[in-house]
C-alpha cells in the first residue's frame, strides 16, 4: 500500500479514463466484453482505494486528489445504462466520503442524484447506498442539514421512508 500511494492519483486517473471509454464507446458487438472489462477496472479502483486506506501517512490528501478524476465516473454510474457498475461506484464513493478531510461540494451534488437513482432503479442497492449516505451525514452533519436549504435531509428521509414503510402501512 505505501509503495502505491505516490502513484495512486495517476493510476486512479488512468483507470477512471479507461472505465469511461469502455462504458461510453462500447457497441452492441462487444458490449459483454466491455462490461466485464469495466467491472475489472472498477475492482482495480476499489483495490487502489483500499491500499490507500491502509497507508500510515496522511491519506486525506490522497483521497481528495483522487476525487477529481473519479467525478465523471461517479456521475456516469448514476445513469440507468450504467447500473451494472452502481454498487462498485458506491464503494468508491464510500471511501471518498469516509477518508477525505472534508466532503467537497462536488460530492454533495451526488446526494440528489443518489436519491433519484434509488427511487428510479436503485432500490436493490440500499445496503451499499446507506454506507455512503451515512458517511455524508456523520462526516459533515452541518453541511448535510444546511446545504440546498435542507433538501438533502428530505432526500434521505424519502429513501428511509420508502425502505421502512410498506405500501400497506402507507395506506393507513
Amino acid at each position: 500500500g505505501e509503495q502505491m500511494v505516490p502513484y495512486a492519483v495517476q493510476v486512479v486517473g488512468a483507470l477512471a479514463a479507461s472505465f469511461m471509454r469502455l462504458v461510453d464507446d462500447s457497441d452492441e458487438d462487444d458490449e459483454d466484453d466491455a462490461t466485464l472489462a469495466a467491472l475489472g477496472v472498477m475492482q482495480a479502483l476499489g483495490t487502489m482505494m483500499d491500499a490507500v486506506s491502509n497507508y500510515d501517512g496522511p491519506k486525506a490528501e490522497v483521497y481528495r486528489a483522487m476525487e477529481a478524476p473519479l467525478m465523471p465516473l461517479l456521475n456516469r454510474c448514476c445513469m440507468p445504462d450504467a447500473e451494472d457498475y452502481f454498487e462498485e461506484m458506491l464503494g468508491l464513493l464510500s471511501y471518498l466520503t469516509y477518508y477525505a478531510a472534508a466532503i467537497s461540494p462536488q460530492l454533495w451534488e451526488l446526494v440528489p442524484r443518489l436519491h433519484a437513482v434509488y427511487h428510479d432503479w436503485g432500490k436493490e442497492y440500499l445496503n451499499s447506498l446507506s454506507v455512503a449516505l451515512d458517511n455524508f451525514i456523520t462526516r459533515s452533519p452541518e453541511a448535510f442539514l444546511t446545504l440546498h436549504n435542507g433538501q438533502l435531509v428530505q432526500h434521505v428521509v424519502s429513501i428511509c421512508r420508502d425502505a421502512l414503510v410498506s405500501p400497506a402501512d402507507d395506506a393507513c
